[in-house]
């Protein structure tokens, strides 16, 4: 979640389609973005379900599912709509190429090594 943010506001996507007021400025794709169009709703739920299993609370963990549910019931309706309105082919290019929540672990463990950003650099 904490590495959601950081690209965020590293790569100048800044604010968030909800609240409504303060809308991104620029689809960000690099990062943990390249890996998942929700980390920080993934992030999340895995810090959830990681408290409910140490602590032994399995009704948190089954709490922690219904609010994805829920907030990605939400993304699909509201935010998905939203952001193809603003930013148009280019994210309804992203949307195709990339995942909804799940990423493959490949990338991941790319983007969390660095290893992506010296791709970049180099290009």
């Amino acid at each position: 979640m904490l590495r959601a943010e950081i690209d965020m506001y590293r790569h100048g996507g800044g604010g968030t389609p909800i609240p409504f007021y303060s809308p991104p400025q620029r689809l960000v794709k690099e990062g943990i973005y390249r890996c998942t169009r929700n980390p920080m709703y993934l992030g999340t739920t895995m810090e959830y379900v990681g408290i409910g299993l140490h602590m032994g609370e399995y009704i948190m963990i089954i709490l922690a599912f219904i609010i994805l549910s829920l907030a990605m019931m939400l993304y699909l309706k509201y935010e998905m709509p939203f952001l193809s309105k603003r930013f148009g082919d280019e994210f309804n290019e992203y949307v195709s190429s990339t995942p909804l929540l799940l990423p493959n672990l490949g990338c991941v463990l790319s983007v969390l090594s660095g290893q992506q950003e010296r791709r970049e650099a180099v290009k």
